[in-house]
């Protein structure tokens, strides 16, 4: 579902520039993401910093709760919690894993309010936090070099920082064709490293920003909303789309006979977990790549109002997912290695179903909402000039992506905060301004939403 939002002439952050030492801090800060502490559940120092300072800026609650969609996050974060605490409590789940799955979304919450409330006084922070992600995750892959092979270390360690840097880089030539090439050769990249879905959002953000340079000698700052939407239909056919064409190249020999064999095997495993051999390859394609999606909606439709608990274990679960399979024997290493960790989780590979499983319907709508954000910031990025452009639009495509496919991790607890904080206010100094250039004739839109004299840029650091 798409948000709502209300505009807020109040919410305008300040142009004015951090002194060096606060730039520093928020490169550390961002840095600070590689380094996990186990207490009972995983934290990052990153994520310990941000929770000491959430405490700090209790001060600032009316500020929190000044924006719409700041507010609706918070509010909606709080029904998650809720949802989560009376799930746990009627189904007696045990104290190791209410007390990680409770913290989960209280540490998610201080996450968000901190950052949302630094980027609120000054969205060019986020270009310096940015910088801290990409050296955190940068230095989280060279303590492994001597551990993984060379598509794990790509896939988990340098991808993301080499998509953050190249944000950054181009921030201030948007429209440079070299930017295009980047974004191309990160897509050959994520192929040749077995990194598909990456790929996927390099190629999505190269359509969206040849898209951008049609459009962005005229802004269009009444249209984000009915864009946002075209964008989420869109999306669904251009996934669809762009899997058969990938399996078609892959089926055919163009990847390789590594990528040929990978196709071949997790399109017969979509088949069988679908039971129906006649379905298209898309479907049977990515059925068979995140088949624990399957196996999670039923979890879903079996409990939809309260969820099977935090960290929710179910063997039935792991038994139907092998039943459904049938003929085509689905990866038993994977389920062997998730039975190692969590004996009987119910498998789910998917933020918003992973959280619906977990917490309910509270979960779930949560997670719909964060959705609707990121087409909502895909859509502000075509219709008007942010700087942050080269940054945004594949960071928000790969993002729904994670929403969709991906587990919910401590990395991704921190990074979701981040890129829904940013996804607020980017939206809410939008709002606001659509709002004043309605109520003043004498300022034209276009002065408005000028990127260089009239409104403060991003700027990558130096």
């Amino acid at each position: 579902m798409m948000p709502a939002f209300a505009p807020n002439p109040r919410l305008r952050p300040h142009v004015y520039e951090d002194a060096l030492p606060m730039k520093l801090f928020l490169l550390l800060i961002g840095a600070g993401c590689f380094w996990e502490i186990r207490i009972i559940g995983a934290f990052t120092i990153a994520e310990i910093a941000l929770l000491g300072l959430a405490v700090f800026h209790l001060k600032d609650l009316r500020t929190l709760f000044a924006g719409k969609i700041g507010r609706t996050v918070l509010l909606l974060a709080g029904v998650w919690f809720v949802s989560q605490v009376a799930t746990d409590l009627y189904r007696a789940t045990p104290f190791r894993d209410w007390s990680r799955g409770w913290g989960r979304i209280v540490i998610w919450t201080a996450n968000f309010s901190t950052l949302y409330l630094w980027l609120h006084g000054n969205l060019k922070r986020a270009a310096w936090l940015i910088a801290g992600f990409a050296l955190g995750l940068i230095a989280y892959a060279c303590l492994r070099i001597g551990y993984w092979h060379a598509g794990a270390l790509w896939k988990f360690g340098f991808a993301l920082p080499t998509l953050y840097i190249c944000g950054l880089i181009f921030a201030r030539w948007p429209g440079s064709p070299l930017y295009g090439l980047a974004l191309l050769g990160l897509a050959g990249a994520g192929l040749a490293l077995s990194f598909r879905s990456y790929s996927g959002g390099c190629v999505a953000a190269l359509g969206l920003w040849i898209v951008w340079l049609f459009m962005r000698n005229r802004e269009h700052p009444h249209a984000v909303r009915k864009l946002g939407w075209m964008l989420a239909g869109a999306s669904a056919i251009a996934l669809a789309l762009g899997v058969f064409f990938y399996s078609t190249l892959a089926l055919n020999n163009a990847f390789g006979d590594d990528e040929r064999y990978r196709t071949q095997e997790q399109m017969r495993r979509g088949v069988g977990l679908l039971g129906n051999s006649t379905l298209g390859e898309p479907i049977g394609l990515i059925a068979g790549a995140r088949g624990e999606f399957l196996v999670a909606i039923r979890a879903v439709a079996d409990s939809p109002l309260l969820g099977h608990g935090s960290w929710a274990k179910n063997p039935l679960y792991n038994e139907l997912w092998m039943t459904m399979a049938g003929e085509a024997h689905i990866s038993e290493v994977r389920v062997a290695q998730v039975e190692l960790v969590e004996p009987g989780l119910i498998p789910s590979h998917s933020h918003v179903l992973g959280a619906w499983v977990d917490a309910g319907v509270g979960g779930g709508v949560f997670w719909i909402y964060a959705i609707g954000l990121c087409y909502a910031v895909l859509a502000l990025s075509l219709c008007t000039r942010q700087p942050l452009t080269t940054y945004l639009l594949p960071i928000y495509s790969l993002f729904l992506w994670d929403i969709f496919f991906s587990p919910f991790s401590t990395q991704s607890r921190l990074f979701s905060a981040f890129y829904i904080a940013l996804a607020a206010c980017l939206l809410e100094r939008h709002f606001a301004r659509l709002n004043a250039t309605v109520g003043s004739a004498a300022a034209p839109v276009r002065t408005l939403f000028a990127p260089v004299s009239a409104q403060p840029p991003f700027r990558s650091p130096r």
